[in-house]
């Protein structure tokens, strides 16, 4: 009998066997004392104490809320529990499957003490919203969390599987330069300030079509070539020309390596620590060996090259080149042998047309032509992209056009009509990227920033692709191109002093009349986070975007396309990186799942953004 104090409540004692049963109500201690009689009248004490536990709860779940569609790790933190594992389960209510087991069926966890487990859930999509109970079994131990699990509206949710991934070019996103047609010094500490944080791959030398008069060894325009080209070139490219000649003497000259310049072209990649690309010049440029001559200097600067590009665009100079056999013909000799002979590892490269210049023609017949020509003895294949040549386009009609292109026109392009054409490991080199004409306010846009940072990570995803360059790194005020911009170009200061004095020359870094003040445009911003991530990584990794908001089109189906856009990449040095685009007018929320798991650790987040599609910079807004 109990002869001091009490039994916990709902607790008796049998007298006859001594058995304390029932099943206790309330979390107490109780202390008391049990008598014993024998059969002979002698007695005996013994004090006890009782504690009652609470009963086995779930404390807490972290997370306890996700998103249906999703799938993600929630630990669970038990009380007084048993968990066992191989024994414990655990159900998170309907349209949550645990542990791979059936949706609202309880499924196995991982267990990591009594008190401690994992679960891997996955919600279904068409889950309904809401908060559920949460219960965890371990034989015929419950314990249970009510309304410890919600679950949210479905979002956008982006997956990045890293167990396989594709090789990606080192040094792949650079910048098309046209050097030849503005007064900045490649040492001006204010320019340099500009182009560093931009994380360039890569920069072109010395400039598009002002290269077709261009004299490497001068480091000048060549007056003579210059007339030479005349008959056979339209007035707009003439003009063009006539200006990078006397900019580029009023700037001192386009050293390559050295000379007499002001700054060179070898210095200014090496203080990028950037590699190169080069236009050369086989319209004129027939001094012997000219080409070898500049490979050697390459070579003895240290410069890392990675394509040699023959004759700038030549499907535009019929004159020059009437087939493309010409074309290939006239760049195999002297120029490929001359740089091949020199230096045969190098990178030789020829134009191919496709369908994304501004220029007028039959870009099949050009680009049939060059895959016809047999030997194919170069080592790389150029392309440029412009595909807007309508210039009156309204900014709706090009954005919706540009949408197409990202989603039908990158690399659905590459597969049906560039493999086709050249194979798939001859390397190609896109050495000017841009939406369209440089005379279109939208290149200014924000909206130009997304399609030029989705084309270049789009096309990053094939590794045949080796380079992939925005144009234009800076330009006159006169032209939309530049991604860095100058409040005053001093342009016409400039022209002003060669037309009074034809050998005028200056270092605009320095004399107080030439002193710019720049700015980054939105595609300059948009570049500077793209490159941060593709040139600091070594590989991609499949990226999927599942659900969120669509954008129109015009052109190929007409049906509307996703509007965010995602890449992952493998860093080179530990620090890995996923790209976001979103061309909708709208903020996304999106989850990220990494493996098929919801990524729930820290990231650091660099973006452009802006409720306009036509935001830009200027002068006096930034």
């Amino acid at each position: 009998s109990v002869t001091t104090g009490t039994l916990p409540a709902s607790l008796a004692l049998t007298p006859a066997s001594g058995l304390i049963s029932g099943q206790p109500t309330t979390a107490a201690t109780s202390n008391f004392t049990i008598q014993l009689k024998d059969s002979n009248q002698v007695t005996a004490s013994v004090p006890f104490t009782l504690t009652i536990n609470p009963a086995a709860s779930i404390q807490t779940l972290s997370p306890n809320s996700s998103n249906a569609g999703l799938s993600l790790q929630v630990s669970i933190t038990g009380s007084y529990t048993h968990f066992a594992q191989g024994t414990t389960v655990a159900s998170f209510g309907p349209g949550i499957a645990v542990g791979g087991g059936a949706a609202g069926q309880p499924g196995p966890v991982t267990v990591i003490s009594p008190t401690s487990a994992t679960a891997q859930i996955a919600i279904s999509a068409s889950a309904a919203t809401g908060s559920q109970t949460v219960t965890v079994t371990t034989g015929s131990e419950q314990a249970s969390l009510p309304n410890g699990f919600t679950i949210q509206a479905a979002i956008p949710y982006i997956t990045v599987t890293t167990t396989s991934s594709n090789p990606l070019a080192p040094a792949l996103s650079g910048f098309q330069d046209e050097y030849l047609l503005h007064g900045v010094e490649y040492w001006d500490p204010k320019y340099l300030a500009m182009v560093l944080p931009l994380k360039a791959g890569w920069i072109r030398f010395p400039a598009g079509t002002a290269s077709m008069a261009f004299d490497w060894q001068t480091a000048h325009l060549n007056e003579g070539w210059i007339n030479e080209l005349r008959p056979h070139i339209s007035s707009y490219f003439y003009t063009g020309i006539i200006n990078a000649n006397a900019i580029t003497q009023a700037k001192g000259g386009a050293c390559f390596q050295g000379g007499s310049c002001v700054s060179d072209y070898a210095t200014f990649l090496h203080d990028l620590g950037a590699a190169g690309i080069v236009a050369f010049n086989g319209y004129t440029d027939f001094i012997p060996k000219s080409a070898a001559s500049m490979v050697v200097t390459a070579d003895a600067a240290g410069m890392s090259i990675l394509e040699w590009e023959i004759d700038n665009e030549p499907y535009d100079f019929g004159m020059f080149f009437p087939t493309p056999a010409n074309y290939a013909a006239a760049a195999y000799s002297p120029f490929y042998q001359d740089i091949n002979a020199t230096n045969p590892s190098a990178a030789v490269g020829v134009f191919f047309e496709g369908p994304y210049v501004q220029e007028l023609g039959n870009y099949t017949q050009w680009d049939s032509g060059m895959a016809a020509y047999s030997p194919q003895y170069w080592q790389g294949v150029s392309f440029h992209v412009y595909p807007i040549t309508n210039t009156s386009i309204s900014t709706s009609d090009e954005e919706q056009t540009l949408n197409g292109i990202l989603a039908y026109g990158s690399t659905d392009f590459f597969l049906s009509y560039v493999q086709p054409l050249i194979g798939q490991t001859m390397p190609v080199f896109f050495t000017e990227v841009n939406s369209g004409p440089s005379t279109m306010p939208f290149e200014q846009y924000i909206y130009n920033a997304i399609f030029c940072a989705e084309f270049t990570a789009r096309m990053s995803v094939i590794p045949q692709v080796r380079a992939i360059g925005i144009s234009t790194l800076y330009f006159g005020n006169s032209a939309t191109h530049g991604l860095i911009r100058a409040v005053n170009d001093y342009e016409t200061y400039l022209l002003e002093q060669i037309q009074a004095n034809p050998n005028y020359s200056t270092d605009t870094s320095t004399n107080p009349n030439t002193q710019f003040s720049f700015y980054y445009s939105p595609t300059a911003l948009a570049m500077g986070i793209v490159n941060r991530a593709i040139n600091n990584s070594n590989a991609t990794w499949p990226t999927t975007v599942v659900g969120g908001p669509t954008v129109p089109i015009l052109g190929y189906d007409g049906n509307p396309v996703p509007a965010v856009f995602a890449q992952g990449y493998q860093g080179a040095n530990g620090t890995h990186y996923l790209l976001i685009t979103n061309k909708s007018g709208s903020s996304v929320p999106l989850a990220l799942e990494v493996n098929g798991e919801l990524l729930q650790s820290t990231v650091t987040v660099s973006y452009i953004s802006n409720a306009s599609d036509t935001a830009q910079n200027t002068a006096t807004a930034q």
